[in-house]
């Protein structure tokens, strides 16, 4: 620190220190502050001629090269500006005009723009704009299509790497969605099945199939599609030919479908014979379009083949009753009845191939049922209303027929250990203990609940089963 004594005997207070032999200027914000070093892209003028605080900032696109700057003449221009006096106190820093490069203080070279050339970002060189690249003759050349150069230099071209397309000579843009490309591709192609439409990828709608790349192709008469189609190899048989033609026959080079021929129909995608005897017309998709020729009867074919006379002519089919069903198909001359509903079955509805089963629980009173409400309760188990299972009787309770009703309650002498009892024990035929044939009260669920009749008293250590019980002595009594 330097202490001066200025005119008038004012004491002014400088802050330069010595290091390693060199000065380091420092800076403070009022006469009591400790100095400090002036930092990068400030300035700070000695005390004795600056008023505190003594630090000043360069001002915009300025900067200093090192610490400790003391005037703003340190202050230095940034790449690509320059210094312009104005009537300001100093001259301050603006941005090179288009064309120019700047260097330190002033211009270097004015016609930096000319020959497709632009100042590079340090503007130590002019180099080639955007979309051209230095050639042999050191000229800048618009690059070749189709490679790229999207920022200045010198250096070459490139072409767009893969999964994009070149645009223009300075842009690649990537490719859309379900698209791809090698590197160098002037354009994106869609990946199989998927086609391009309305500027997008998408698969072939529906009755079309994809039949090359980009190309989507309507399917051939006489077949279609349920859906857009997704599938790519047989491209043409992702169609599927519509009934009665078909595509497996001989000489078909062009895989289209094509009717069955006369005397066949159409199953399962194959043409099938209408047997011996038997003839139909072209483009039959069913055994039923099969007549046989005797006679010219028209009666349909039996089992695929014709022999014999010509059958009757057959009643129409009727409908199974309710309470019946029938699961195959007749036999020849059309006779076979539905059958009646077995036991513990029912069938509510006319026409059916079987009959409905009762619940577990349930049974009915006889076949032939037409209705899910002849389904009763069995033994053991009670009917509550709007539930389909029947609930199970429990221990003191019993039900001993099939019903809709509830469960009775054991009657006194009697009981029931289990659920779903169809009977109550009883006391005098079950229990060990001699004489004890009665309950106390009814719904009694356990044998122990046995014990002696009137005029009987039980016999047994005290606080423990009864082990017999003995008539009441004379003279006395037990009710």
């Amino acid at each position: 620190m330097v202490i001066e004594i200025l005119n008038g005997g004012e004491i002014s207070v400088n802050c330069k220190f010595k290091y390693s032999n060199k000065t380091k200027v420092r800076f403070r914000l009022s006469p009591t502050d400790l100095c400090k070093p002036c930092p990068l892209n400030f300035y700070c003028p000695v005390a004795s001629t600056s008023q505190l605080a003594n630090v000043h900032a360069c001002l915009e696109h300025e900067f200093t090269t090192h610490t400790g700057s003391t005037s703003s003449a340190q202050c230095l221009c940034e790449v690509g500006f320059l210094f312009s006096e104005h009537t300001e106190e100093r001259a301050k820093c603006i941005r090179c005009a288009p064309g120019q490069r700047c260097s330190g203080k002033g211009v270097v070279d004015e016609e930096c723009h000319l020959q497709s050339r632009v100042a590079n970002a340090n503007h130590s060189k002019c180099v080639c704009l955007p979309g051209f690249f230095e050639n042999s003759d050191l000229r800048c050349v618009v690059c070749a299509a189709p490679t790229v150069k999207n920022v200045p230099g010198d250096f070459e071209s490139v072409a767009c790497p893969a999964d994009s397309h070149w645009k223009n000579t300075t842009h690649c843009a990537p490719c859309m969605t379900n698209a791809s490309s090698a590197a160098g591709a002037t354009a994106c192609v869609c990946r199989a099945p998927q086609v391009l439409r309305d500027n997008a990828c998408v698969v072939s709608l529906a009755d079309s199939f994809y039949s090359s790349p980009g190309l989507c192709q309507p399917c051939p008469l006489a077949s279609s599609t349920a859906e857009a189609n997704y599938d790519v190899v047989p491209a043409v048989r992702s169609c599927l030919c519509d009934a009665s033609f078909v595509r497996e026959l001989p000489a078909n080079a062009l895989d289209i479908c094509l009717a069955c021929d006369a005397g066949t129909y159409e199953a399962g995608g194959v043409c099938v014979s209408c047997g011996a005897g038997a003839q139909s017309a072209p483009g039959s998709s069913h055994i039923g379009a099969c007549m046989c020729n005797h006679a010219l009867c028209g009666v349909r074919v039996w089992d695929e083949y014709c022999a014999g006379g010509c059958e009757p002519a057959l009643a129409a089919c009727e409908q199974c009753a309710p309470g019946h069903a029938k699961a195959v198909v007749s036999a020849e001359g059309n006779t076979d009845p539905c059958t009646q509903c077995p036991l513990h079955t029912f069938q509510e509805t006319a026409g059916r191939t079987a009959c409905d089963a009762c619940h577990v629980t349930r049974h009915t009173l006889e076949g032939g049922c037409t209705d899910r409400h002849q389904c009763h309760c069995v033994a053991g188990w009670a009917h509550e209303p709007g539930v389909e299972a029947c609930t199970a009787c429990t221990p003191g309770h019993f039900k001993a027929a099939l019903g809709d009703f509830n469960c009775s309650a054991c009657g006194v002498g009697s009981f029931a250990e289990l659920y779903n009892e169809t009977a109550c024990g009883r006391c005098d035929e079950l229990t060990r203990t001699p004489h004890a044939n009665t309950t106390l009260a009814m719904a009694s669920d356990s044998v122990g609940d046995c014990t002696c009749l009137a005029g009987h008293f039980g016999t047994g250590a005290p606080a423990e089963p009864v082990t017999g019980c003995k008539p009441c002595v004379v003279g006395s009594f037990k009710d």
